[in-house]
């Protein structure tokens, strides 16, 4: 199959005027200026997608797709610790039903608006309501532990969790919750089977000035909530969670740090060496009313930072619009907080950005040679000079979606 577009965005270089994709058993065997790529492809199915900007699918760095039933239900107002209560209580009014409902809802948000790769945060609830066959969506699972409440033994925790890992690229990884919620001993045998394993780990950390206070402080609501569950606070030494982190050993190259919107100067030092990743929820962020995202500081340690949509339960909408799971909405949001950041830098990050933190950077995120055929067209107004401005700026429409080479939208 042989795409063609009025205008072809690579995002990693400048966009083309006349562009065209050659599609190869669902991999991309060529991209690049119509006249060559045609040439090359030679007798191929042409189809021309018309007035439109091609581009990499985007990749979604971080959600929970299991919360799209909870949409309007809190707000980050009565701060972190009370937000934490309220998700604890609504999850437990959801049956099996409700979840697989939920999760396919999400699914279907994010593939409406682009998104063609998610890494989900699941929960062994989630995890069994997940139909991934039911959508073309690409999911990365990462299976959530705690084990606070629970009492159990670390070492079955993570049994537990590989358990739901699958084999290949796609298959997934673990996720510790947070510093929080997970104790030391499980950081620590987490950090040493995702190393076994050459998976990705993810976890939430330094999301909230409660989660700060506690570590550092041994203070505040969220010290107090976590204390009255049972959890030992021995490890509340006065290193910030960022620190408690890599004393843990997970603070590394296959780490995805979910927020890390509270970090000092030694934070962003230890994170710059240790060469995990960031993901950014600007929808989240503003839900919570954080401090400033550190981006320039992050950028400027070389730190790879991308974009995740978070989920429905810690975002408002628009005005007047309901919230949703859009990762164009949240590249428009980050840059009206970040103005001066480059049009072509805020793609990057919802695309090879998020690829790369996920250990799939040579699979998607790119227009390059071999890569996976995820793509989508978007309704692009402008000429090619203004082409990205205008994808990120405006109220953009995903016009088709093609996930391995299939068109699905």
């Amino acid at each position: 199959m042989l795409l063609r577009s009025r205008i072809l965005v690579p995002v990693t270089t400048p966009p083309i005027d006349d562009g065209g994709v050659w599609v190869s058993d669902g991999r991309i065997a060529a991209a690049g200026q119509w006249s060559e790529v045609s040439r090359q492809a030679g007798n191929q199915e042409v189809v021309d997608l018309g007035d439109v900007a091609l581009m990499p699918g985007l990749v979604n760095a971080h959600a929970h797709l299991e919360y799209t039933g909870m949409a309007g239900l809190f707000t980050g107002a009565n701060g972190f610790a009370q937000w934490i209560r309220s998700i604890v209580a609504a999850r437990q009014n959801f049956g099996a039903d409700a979840a697989t409902e939920h999760w396919l809802a999400g699914a279907s948000l994010l593939l409406d608006s682009g998104t063609t790769m998610v890494a989900d945060n699941q929960t062994t609830v989630s995890t069994k309501a997940a139909k991934p066959q039911l959508t073309p969506l690409s999911v990365v699972p990462f299976i959530e532990m705690t084990g606070v409440i629970s009492g159990r033994p670390p070492a079955d925790i993570l049994a537990g969790a590989e358990s739901f890992l699958s084999p290949g690229p796609l298959g997934g990884g673990f996720s510790p919750h947070s510093p929080y919620s997970t104790l030391s001993a499980l950081l620590e045998k987490t950090a040493t089977r995702g190393d076994e394993l050459e998976r990705v780990t993810t976890i939430h950390v330094a999301e909230s000035a409660e989660e700060f206070d506690m570590f550092v402080h041994r203070q505040g609501a969220l010290y107090e909530l976590v204390a009255g569950l049972g959890r030992p606070m021995d490890d509340c030494d006065g290193r910030t969670p960022l620190q408690h982190l890599a004393k843990c050993g997970l603070l590394k190259r296959n780490t995805l740090l979910a927020h890390a919107n509270y970090l000092t100067d030694e934070d962003l030092s230890l994170l710059a060496n240790s060469l995990a990743s960031v993901v950014h929820c600007p929808g989240s962020h503003a839900f919570f009313e954080h401090q400033p995202f550190l981006y320039d500081e992050l950028v400027r340690r070389e730190v790879n930072v991308c974009l995740g949509t978070d989920s429905l339960a810690s975002m408002n909408g628009d005005g007047d619009a309901p919230p949703e799971l859009n990762m164009l909405t949240e590249m428009r949001r980050f840059q009206q907080k970040n103005p001066r950041v480059a049009p072509r830098e805020i793609l990057a990050m919802a695309t090879i950005n998020g690829a790369i933190a996920l250990g799939l950077g040579q699979e998607v995120g790119s227009l390059n040679s071999g890569s996976r055929a995820d793509l989508i067209a978007v309704s692009c107004t402008g000429s090619v000079r203004q082409v990205e401005e205008s994808i990120i700026s405006v109220a953009t429409r995903v016009e088709a979606s093609f996930i391995g080479g299939r068109r699905i939208k």
